[in-house]
C-alpha cells in the first residue's frame, strides 16, 4: 500500500474514534437527563418505603457530609445532633438519617419549594438559631453541598 493509502487509514481510524467520542458523550447526556426525568416521575409513583429505599444512597450522602461538617470524629456532638440525645457514631448516624430522610418527606409534602438542602439546612441548623451565638450555621449549606459534589 502507498503513502496515500495508509494516510487515509489513518484519517479514517481518527474520525472513527472521534465519531465513537461523540456518541459515547451523546449517550451520557441522554442518559442522565433521562435519569433527572425518570426520577421524579418514579418518585410519584412510590410510597415512602420505596422512596426511601430508592433514595437512600443519596441520604447516606448528604449524611456523610453532615458528619464531616459537624466536625467529623474530633467533635463531642456527632452529626451535630444536639436535640435529642444519642451516643456513639451509629446511634447518632441513624437519628441523622432519620431527620434527614423525614425532611426530604417534609420538603415533598411542602410542594419542593427551592432546593431540598437548603430545606434541611432551614432545619438542621437555622441561622440565627440560640445555640449558635458564633453564627457558623450560616456556613452550613455551602460546606454540606461542596462535600457532597466534590
Amino acid at each position: 500500500m502507498g503513502k496515500g493509502g495508509s494516510m487515509r487509514l489513518a484519517y479514517r481510524a481518527r474520525w472513527g474514534r472521534l465519531v465513537m467520542v461523540w456518541a459515547v458523550l451523546a449517550a451520557m447526556v441522554y442518559i442522565i437527563t433521562c435519569m433527572a426525568s425518570c426520577d421524579m416521575a418514579t418518585a410519584a409513583t412510590m410510597d415512602k418505603q420505596e422512596l426511601t429505599a430508592h433514595m437512600t444512597p443519596y441520604f447516606n450522602e448528604v449524611v456523610d457530609a453532615i458528619y464531616i461538617a459537624e466536625g467529623g470524629a474530633k467533635t463531642r456532638h456527632p452529626f451535630g445532633i444536639l436535640s435529642v440525645k444519642c451516643e456513639g457514631y451509629q446511634e447518632c448516624r441513624e437519628v441523622c438519617f432519620n431527620t434527614v430522610r423525614n425532611n426530604y418527606f417534609r420538603w415533598i409534602d411542602s410542594g419542593r419549594k427551592g432546593e431540598y438542602l437548603a430545606f434541611l439546612a432551614n432545619r438542621y441548623c437555622p441561622v440565627g438559631a440560640s445555640n449558635d451565638p458564633k453564627g457558623l450555621n450560616r456556613n452550613w449549606l455551602g460546606n454540606v453541598s461542596k462535600l457532597i459534589n466534590g
